[in-house]
């Protein structure tokens, strides 16, 4: 059983316009977090409208493979339909109603199963993976106008001299540019997941790892993430959900193993 911790604090805006959901489904052995961050005047019911979907989709999807074993696939399949769901609903919503345009949502959805994490992400809220004294970044890129202009050749240290671009989403839930990216690792040692909305940006990397490192299976890592971005002068929402899970030696974790493995073999994975 994996240790799930999340807070969340709406900083010094006037609402929280921050939305997540945790959903764990012991019988098919899957977790699932998803972290929304709604923009725009209609932010806070954007994401309200789009952890609801998402969440909706994934718990029907699973709850109809119970006691199945789950392919790469099909939690490929079911983390994209989520997503894709929730913006159809964002969209419903704008389209009712005038007050409701211009704004929308980010999301990042991070699925466990067994020895394999799964992360679908639009814009910019962040999953890091730790894990074997590494920090991974599974929303990498991040969907900004920095990354945007980098990805066309222009320096990274030019762009990040530029005050606010790496603030802009370039996609959005509700708007036509939606597209979700993919990653998938397999998880070799025992692990800590967290996933935020970007409020804990302004956060350097080795201040996250010493929080996090000092414990992956402490329930006190979002309180403290929160804390620490606040503290570095973040002035926008910070949520945090903390996922720290063991990875056995032996027994139904070597099945896993064998199933991935042989999944990998014949050509089915493309490992990350």
């Amino acid at each position: 059983m994996n240790i799930i911790s999340a807070e969340t604090e709406k900083g010094l805006r006037n609402e929280n316009q921050d939305n997540f959901a945790v959903i764990s489904q012991d019988d098919c052995n899957i977790q699932s977090v998803i972290i929304c961050d709604g923009n725009g005047s209609s932010g806070k019911i954007m994401a309200e409208a789009a952890v609801r979907t998402g969440a909706g989709e994934i718990l029907c999807a699973i709850s109809k493979k119970r006691n199945k074993r789950i392919s790469f696939s099909e939690i490929r399949e079911i983390g994209l339909n989520a997503i894709s769901k929730a913006g159809e609903h964002i969209c419903l919503i704008k389209a009712s109603d005038s007050k409701h345009l211009g704004s929308g949502s980010t999301i990042t959805v991070v699925m466990i199963s067994g020895n394999a994490v799964f992360c679908f992400w639009v814009a910019d809220s962040p999953a890091l993976l730790f894990t074997e004294g590494k920090m991974i970044k599974l929303t990498d890129p991040p969907h900004t106008l920095a990354e945007e202009l980098i990805a066309k050749g222009n320096s990274r240290e030019s762009v990040m001299r530029q005050e606010g671009l790496s603030s802009i989403i370039t996609r959005c839930l509700g708007y036509e540019e939606s597209r979700p990216d993919f990653s998938f690792r397999r998880l070799k040692s025992n692990y800590c997941i967290l996933v935020s909305s970007d409020g804990t940006r302004c956060l350097p990397d080795d201040c996250i790892r010493e929080i996090v490192e000092s414990g992956f299976f402490s329930r006190d890592i979002p309180v403290r993430v929160i804390n620490a971005a606040l503290a570095f002068g973040s002035d926008d929402n910070v949520t945090a959900v903390s996922i720290g899970g063991i990875i056995r030696r032996g027994g139904l974790m070597n099945l896993r193993r064998s199933y991935w493995k042989r999944r990998i073999e014949n050509g089915n994975i493309q490992m990350a």
